[in-house]
């Protein structure tokens, strides 16, 4: 007969005492356990298996709202086993482990093979849990974990405790983020290279002090970024009523919501150097100009999202005012000043914390309440005061950069007021795991460089995360994104972005290959998250010839010379995108993966639709079989792309895809 054991497990909340059944030395269930189970023979390390990617083992799949039960599963070898445990280790958002708890398994199946062993797990608190199996026979011991270089699925077996256990993110069971976010494609704006509007304000603005430089106003549309520090301080022209000229064009591309980089006072091209978050850049408009962007938008159903760099503040700002430009008198200018407690000083007034240098044009503001009221807290704050005036969320730089203390109270600020704004976060110091941020207490959603890292790994043959990537394979690519899905909160946003103002343009990577971007956005456009599009991709555009790296990007859209062939792949697929529910809210499975071929195909589907996605990544043609289950016999399947229709026989269709192309299958009727 088995005994009854206790013990306890600890959470942040309180020491909470259970009892679980562990196996006696003779019986299992009330049975005797065979001889080799009780003796000290080894563990059979090859039939231990857990997946995290398999509901069979793990469910529900993914991340899970705290006070949620996980069934979690472990096979072992036919009566290879006298005892099964967890080990659980729970992290806080600062991956601090904040308690320990284990559970013993039960013996809930047995075959000729195999045995299965199972038990329940009820996460209390929000945070990352590791958790890793222990399984013992007689005096034989055995561990089962994560692998280090894996993104979930199946891990593996060894005779210590393992290194890498595997991750179960738990987010706050009340996280929601607006609704408007499910149909959302993003376009991304540098607005001083998208559209001059209005030539008037091309002079105006801030002269900058620092850099060694002049201001540059460049009337050459199109012509090159200089190389730095020149780059910084030259002006094309762009502005806001640019934006609202070429409304018709980007409510024509069919995207939706509008992302622009920092618009609000500063000496510089990029505006990440705020002198003054409260007023609109005149080489932008005024005031009138962005009530007038708002009204456009939202007349059209179109969203703004704004840039707010609250992790610090130019040198050359209200606020610090290192070159006296300003009336106000600055924290760099006297002690008495009220800026001066918003800054971290090493050595009064030359030496201070500053995020890009010690001393730096960047210096970084402080965690103190005044900060906190001015940025966040009050209705009149700099975030909140934007949202009053029609915004619709911020995209935060720096995230990283404070702490998430911070975060969580900005949050709770800004979501009393404005419940449906949006909070993205760059979170680019470890763009391999932004799970912290994204558990429900601060942001909504991520700038998804991880998934772009993956992207070029898979497509561009390991150039993903800055050239540290590695070749993925099909399999490894595919595994590779669904452990972004299986780690972040199903309803966090994923701004999934090829391009972004701090990477170089997409079909620069590609080495100007457009094929293979048209076939790198057929995934973007049905793969779960948000499609982010940065201005000019579309179009065409490629990398900059400017000796500074961070311009490669920031180069002028193509206004004359636009690749319309592409855009018109863009507007197609974007289209496919919003008018299909099972592409944007629908569950992904694979259907074939070979790695030979390069071959990548899952399917999109709900309770309504079914859509194939096949993506051939080789540089040969490949003929290619995927099964779709609960297909009628004879189904005829329509090619989003191609237009080609195509005859299902028993749930399967063939389709010839020539090298680095993609086709979409509709079934008809969806």
């Amino acid at each position: 007969m088995y005994r009854s054991a206790r013990f306890s497990v600890i959470s942040l909340l309180a020491l909470v005492t259970l009892t679980a059944p562990v196996w006696g030395n003779s019986r299992v269930n009330g049975a005797a356990l065979p001889a080799d189970a009780q003796a000290g023979s080894p563990i059979n390390l090859k039939a231990l298996y857990h997946d995290t990617y398999s509901t069979a083992y793990r469910s529900p799949f993914g991340a899970v709202p705290a006070g949620s039960h996980v069934v979690l599963k472990l096979r072992t070898a036919a009566h290879g086993a006298s005892s099964v445990s967890l080990n659980v280790t729970h992290q806080d958002q600062n991956h601090n482990p904040t308690g320990t708890s284990q559970q013993a398994l039960k013996l809930t199946k047995h075959t000729k093979k195999y045995d299965y062993w199972s038990t329940t797990l009820t996460p209390a608190q929000i945070g990352i849990d590791l958790y890793s199996f222990h399984v013992k026979k007689g005096s034989a011991s055995a561990w089962y974990g994560g692998t280090a270089s894996s993104e979930g699925g199946p891990g593996q077996a060894s005779k210590k405790v393992p290194a890498a256990p595997f991750p179960l993110t738990v987010y706050d069971p009340n996280f929601k983020v607006p609704s408007w976010t499910k149909n959302m494609v993003i376009y991304q704006i540098f607005p001083d290279r998208f559209y001059n509007g209005d030539s008037s304000n091309d002079t105006k603005g801030m002269n900058p002090v620092y850099g060694g430089t002049q201001v540059a106003i460049r009337t050459d549309w199109g012509g090159q970024p200089s190389a730095y520090p020149q780059s910084v301080n030259e002006f094309f022209g762009g502005d806001l009523q640019g934006v609202i000229d070429k409304l018709p064009y980007l409510k024509s591309l069919g995207v939706n919501t509008l992302y622009l980089n920092p618009i609000f006072l500063a000496p510089s091209n990029h505006k990440y150097d705020t002198s003054d978050f409260l007023t609109i850049d005149p080489r932008f408009g005024t005031m009138d100009t962005f009530n007038k962007l708002v009204a456009a938008l939202h007349t059209d159903g179109m969203h703004l999202i704004l840039d707010g760099v609250f992790n610090h503040t130019g040198s050359d700002s209200v606020y610090f005012n290192r070159y006296g430009t300003f009336p106000d008198v600055g924290a760099y200018q006297s002690k008495t000043s009220n800026y001066y407690p918003w800054y971290q000083f090493l050595s009064w007034p030359g030496s201070y914390q500053a995020f890009d240098s010690v001393s730096g044009s960047l210096p970084q503001l402080q965690e103190i309440d005044p900060v906190k009221d001015f940025i966040f807290r009050r209705s009149d704050s700099v975030a909140q005061t934007w949202l009053s005036k029609g915004a619709d969320g911020w995209r935060l730089d720096a995230a990283q950069s404070k702490s998430h203390q911070w975060w969580q109270q900005f949050r709770g600020s800004v979501k009393a007021a404005y419940p449906d704004s949006l909070m993205i976060c760059e979170c680019t110091a470890d763009p391999i795991d932004q799970t912290p941020w994204l558990l429900g207490n601060e942001f909504d959603g991520g700038m998804n460089y991880r998934w772009r890292g993956y992207i070029l790994d898979f497509f561009n043959g390991g150039a993903g995360f800055g050239g540290a990537g590695i070749p993925y394979t099909a399999h490894g690519f595919y595994k590779a994104e669904l452990g972004m899905l299986e780690e972040y909160p199903p309803q966090a946003v994923s701004m999934n972005l090829l391009t972004s103002h701090d990477s170089p343009r997409i079909l620069g990577e590609l080495a100007d290959n457009l094929q293979r971007e048209k076939e790198i956005v057929a995934f973007q456009m049905t793969w779960p998250g948000a499609p982010s599009v940065y201005f000019g991709d579309e179009a065409g555009q490629t990398n900059s010839t400017s000796a500074d790296q961070a311009y490669l990007a920031r180069n002028t859209f193509p206004w004359d010379h636009q690749n319309t062939d592409l855009e018109t792949y863009y507007r197609n697929l974007i289209t496919l995108r919003t008018s299909h529910p099972a592409l944007t809210d629908g569950s992904v499975s694979p259907l074939v993966l070979n790695d030979a071929n390069h071959i990548v195909s899952y399917l999109r589907s709900d309770n309504s639709e079914k859509i194939a996605v096949i993506l051939n990544n080789d540089l040969v043609q490949h003929k290619v079989t995927v099964t779709i289950p609960r297909l009628s016999g004879g189904a005829v399947l329509k090619d989003a792309i191609s237009g080609r229709t195509y005859k299902s026989s028993g749930g399967k269709v063939s389709v010839t895809l020539k090298r680095e192309t993609a086709a979409i299958l509709l079934a008809s009727g969806t």
